[in-house]
């Protein structure tokens, strides 16, 4: 399951990444159905400590998630890394792949 990425956030402060679930199995991919499914974000940090996340349905249909971070989820500038792992009602479960780098730049004060 890719995703498609954006912008990049500024460390200790809040920031939501909207991303959109995309079917790997069609070809050309297509966004994946994520009704009555459940998500989360798993996030790894520069330091190697894990976090996980609730993510909000913006449009299940669409596949379309929201993860909003507080100041504490990217504490620090540099490197992190996350994907999502999705559970369908049927309770198979599936994670994004490949994991996504996400950078933080250090804050400016």
């Amino acid at each position: 399951m890719p995703l498609q990425p954006q912008t990049n956030p500024v460390a200790g402060s809040n920031y939501t990444l909207n991303a959109t679930i995309m079917d790997g199995s069609q070809t050309p991919r297509v966004p994946l159905d994520l009704t009555g499914a459940t998500v989360v974000c798993k996030v790894v940090h520069p330091d190697g400590t894990h976090a996980t996340l609730g993510a909000t349905m913006i449009n299940a249909a669409q596949g379309q998630v929201q993860v909003d971070f507080g100041p504490l989820d990217l504490p620090t500038g540099g490197a992190y890394t996350y994907a999502f792992e999705v559970t369908f009602s049927d309770g198979t479960a599936g994670t994004t792949d490949p994991p996504q780098a996400l950078t933080v730049s250090a804050a400016l004060f």
